[in-house]
């Protein structure tokens, strides 16, 4: 990964010349991204949301991987993307799971928004790395999309982490993904930095 401007704990200087260097080293370009982060003293970030919400401990396991196989083939994110061409959509979603499991999280934390039809809408994972609290993931079912339910997920997302104690949140985005990143905006993000993501096979 390179960041600019450069980040800690790399402190990444010339981040043209190491892409140039990757590329040579025979690494592919894997993904344009943007990074976000909101901090605590920007307050609560304003809620209009018509979903309701259920969480992990109520809803158990399955209920996610099935939102997120409908969701991840037809991600605008290029990491998500190739995840499923790797494992096929229901792979992809158990692998992506398994990955959020990872990091630090408290199940009633994890939700999914119910449309008011009662069909499953959303999903919103927030989580903590070893160094800060993160929107680990937002997505959205694609019967459901355009309806700024993206954005309610954040906002979610947001306030579980700030009342949990967060007191800087981050939350990346794939650059091509429009309502990922309008979403961050919406709810008060500032967008950082970019990161050039690369990817080698072995």
């Amino acid at each position: 990964m390179v960041d600019s401007p450069a980040q800690p704990p790399q402190h990444q200087s010339d981040p043209g010349r190491r892409a140039d260097l990757m590329r040579l080293a025979g690494f592919e370009h894997a993904r344009d991204g943007r990074r976000f982060r909101r901090f605590a003293a920007g307050g609560l970030p304003p809620v209009q949301d018509e979903l309701t919400w259920t969480s992990l401990e109520d809803a158990g396991r399955e209920p996610f991987v099935d939102l997120l196989a409908a969701a991840l083939p037809t991600s605008a994110d290029a990491r998500l993307a190739a995840l499923v061409g790797e494992h096929g959509d229901r792979g992809a979603a158990q692998q992506l799971l398994a990955d959020m499991e990872a990091l630090a999280y408290e199940p009633r934390w994890w939700e999914i928004g119910h449309a008011p039809d009662g069909g499953p809408a959303a999903l919103s994972l927030p989580a903590r790395n070893p160094s800060v609290a993160v929107i680990g993931m937002v997505a959205v079912s694609p019967a459901y999309r355009g309806r700024g339910y993206a954005g309610a997920v954040v906002a979610r997302g947001t306030r579980v982490l700030l009342d949990s104690g967060a007191q800087e949140i981050r939350g990346d985005c794939d650059a091509g993904n429009v309502a990922m990143v309008k979403a961050f905006e919406r709810a008060g993000y500032e967008n950082f930095a970019e990161r050039q993501e690369f990817l080698r096979r072995l």
